[in-house]
């Protein structure tokens, strides 16, 4: 069962632009040892088939060190593997759409930026999480 107590913590997320796929593996089993209770992947330039390949092992990877397995912006693979969540942005499908998909056993994030008021509106809605950044430069979010 899905724990999201699990969410206090250092939470990971890789970046495939710093970490080819086998190496990142490697990392993530080194984090999940020392410790490490929530990964997300997030990796907005695979292809969806070369992304679900990931998906499924990093899923692997969680389900053995009892980590959350959570997905940046994929919702339709986070559904056909049954990934623990999904984290979603401005950008992605909307919040509402994501828990109606997965529904309310699932965790789900939303990216706020330097919002406050995002952050309370989704809050108030029932995510499970909401996260500030970006907090280095990314070609993803040049206006915020």
């Amino acid at each position: 069962m899905l724990d999201k107590e699990q969410l206090k913590g250092l939470y990971v997320l890789t970046d495939a632009t710093l970490t080819p796929t086998e190496s990142m593996l490697e990392q993530v089993e080194r984090v999940l040892k020392s410790g490490v209770k929530v990964i997300q992947y997030r990796d907005k330039y695979a292809s969806d088939e070369e992304a679900e390949k990931q998906c499924i092992r990093l899923q692997a990877l969680c389900d053995v060190y009892e980590a959350i397995f959570i997905i940046d912006d994929r919702l339709e693979i986070a559904y056909r593997i049954n990934a623990d969540g999904l984290h979603v942005g401005e950008d992605d499908v909307s919040y509402e759409e994501a828990r109606a998909r997965l529904g309310e056993d699932k965790i789900i994030g939303v990216s706020c930026y330097g919002d406050l008021e995002r952050a309370k509106k989704y809050a108030n809605l029932g995510a499970d999480y909401v996260a500030f950044g970006a907090f280095f430069p990314s070609p993803h979010q040049t206006s915020r």
